[in-house]
């Protein structure tokens, strides 16, 4: 997954997730600096390996294909999908780490609550609002992950 994008992702949906809670909570000091860089952090490491491993963008394309949606209605399913993957893996494996000392337990607490929901809405928001930061990405990195070619054509070029 492209690197800049995971910073990008993580930033942002840190901020709304907390900035979601210190509404709730005014008067304790949950959206800090230091809050929002440990969650970049424990989210990058996380994001990076999912990103590897989970291929949501690929299955957001298939299923947006086999649906014949117009380009913007075929971005909002790629988005929808892609969020929905990343947004739960990346969440279960940054609650784990953050929660260790409790066990998993404690994880399937913040599941159990509805937060989730939240969580892959903030996700899938962010996935669809920073768009043009898509092509920034790809002139840094030279990896521009919303035209990622379709699993098959990389089997193709395996082989």
């Amino acid at each position: 997954m492209n690197i800049f994008l995971n910073i990008v992702l993580g930033i942002g949906i840190a901020c709304i997730i907390m900035g979601i809670i210190q509404s709730h909570n005014p008067g304790v000091p949950i959206l800090t600096p230091f809050a929002v860089f440990n969650s970049l952090v424990v989210s990058f490491m996380v994001g990076y390996f999912v990103g590897d491993v989970v291929p949501g963008l690929v299955w957001g394309m298939k299923l947006a294909g086999a649906m014949h949606l117009g380009k913007g209605g075929s971005y909002i399913v790629m988005c929808i999908i892609q969020g929905l993957c990343m947004g739960f893996f990346i969440g279960l494996g940054s609650g784990y780490i953050s929660n260790i000392a409790n066990g998993f337990a404690a994880v399937l607490q913040f599941y159990g609550a509805f937060l989730w929901v939240i969580m892959l809405s903030a996700a899938i928001l962010v996935i669809i609002a920073f768009k043009p930061f898509g092509k920034l990405a790809g002139a840094i990195s030279g990896c521009n992950p919303f035209s990622a070619p379709p699993e098959d054509a990389v089997a193709k070029k395996a082989a």
